[in-house]
């Protein structure tokens, strides 16, 4: 019988690695003209490559194939796999959206077809050869803003963006937005560079941050500028036909910048009409309240839970006024919340409260009110 269970073991570990054959391109979307990185890999040795239609694009080179081994060692045994990888050089003339048909391989006498891609070209914007060569234009930070006209305790959603056409070897942060009458949060942002195509130029952008405001106070807030010193690689073309100053990284140097985001106004408006008991919750909201049990002997201990649902700044409330009979022992609640976006998306917070009434009767607790002031 443990024969049979090994063999059916291995079974599923064999046919459990299913091959794939891996299209990545270098740029997407690209710029007409420029020259584009396709590669095809899969894991194993590859034999009867067929190539892609292109449909459009011009083939300067490919396909080239190429080979990598490698070698482990896991818990003594040795281990060794190998990649194939299939490169073609491609150059696009016209711009729009291309559809590249799938490719194959064999492997083990089994044909492999790769996923077809969509690969984008936009086209070239001429620019005067000084004016590209502008700090500035290859250089700088983007601020976008949701909405620039709101109401006091409405939120709005701040993305700082790096766009650059430059080699950056380090970027540190140097200021921050001061972002008085607003209380922030921010949320988590990915560093990595991605590529995109801004009036027919590429640029590598990265969101350095982005941050959910809600504004405190009426009147012209300003967002304060944020600003990044850059260390960016220029290359020393008067080195170039050093060859030990080139194999020792000499013919590149190393100039720091430090560049700002423009500074935001926002124009927030006083809430119309507030009434006596108004907290300052903005937003689209709902409240719901329930108890555990409606039947229980004295001294025992049940739960009431108060549950608030929606959009805005739903993460400010506090725990609201309730009234519970005067017999009732009443412990601080127990707050929880799961907020998205910070509040932006439909989040949730929880108030539950262990009650112990003392004695016995009917008793009824009041309505919860809760009053949100909806933008919409």
């Amino acid at each position: 019988m443990k024969r049979y269970l090994n063999l059916l073991l291995l079974f599923f570990v064999f046919f459990g690695k299913a091959q794939e054959l891996k299209i990545s391109c270098n740029k997407n979307p690209a710029i007409t003209g420029e020259q584009i990185l396709i590669q095809y890999t899969i894991e194993g040795k590859a034999d009867e490559f067929q190539p892609p239609n292109f449909n459009g694009l011009r083939i300067l080179s490919g396909p080239n194939p190429s080979t990598q081994s490698s070698i482990s060692i896991i818990n003594g045994k040795r281990e060794s796999s190998k990649t194939t990888t299939y490169s073609f050089y491609i150059k696009a003339i016209n711009e729009g959206v291309f559809t590249i048909s799938p490719a194959s391989v064999k492997i083990n006498d089994k044909k492999i077809l790769s996923q077809s891609y969509k690969l984008e070209i936009v086209k070239a914007k001429q620019r005067d050869k000084q004016e590209s060569n502008k700090l500035k234009d290859n250089l700088f930070i983007k601020v976008d803003v949701s909405k620039r006209n709101i109401v006091v305790g409405e939120q709005i959603m701040v993305t700082y963006k790096l766009f650059t056409r430059l080699d950056l070897q380090n970027t540190e942060l140097k200021t921050l937005p001061e972002l008085n009458g607003f209380w922030s949060k921010d949320l988590e942002t990915s560093s990595r560079f991605k590529r995109e195509i801004i009036n027919g130029k590429a640029y590598n952008t990265a969101t350095i941050k982005k941050t959910v405001l809600t504004a405190q106070k009426s009147g012209e807030l300003i967002i304060d500028p944020m600003q990044i010193k850059c260390s960016i690689r220029i290359e020393n073309r008067t080195n170039n036909r050093d060859p030990f100053a080139n194999f020792f990284g000499g013919s590149f140097s190393i100039q720091e910048e430090i560049i700002k985001s423009s500074p935001i106004t926002i124009n927030v408006t006083a809430l119309p009409d507030e009434p006596m008991n108004f907290k300052g919750i903005v937003g689209n909201m709902n409240i719901t309240s329930e108890i555990d049990k409606n039947t229980i002997n004295t001294n025992d201990a049940l739960t009431y839970k108060v549950q608030i649902t929606g959009t805005g700044n739903i993460e400010l409330i506090k725990p609201l006024d309730i009234v519970f009979p005067d017999d009732f022992e009443i412990y601080d609640p127990k707050i929880s919340e799961r907020i998205f976006e910070g509040g932006r998306k439909r989040s949730v917070k929880t108030f539950e409260y262990l009650i112990i009434p003392r004695y016995e009767g009917k008793y009824k607790i009041s309505p919860v009110n809760l009053n949100v002031y909806n933008p919409r």
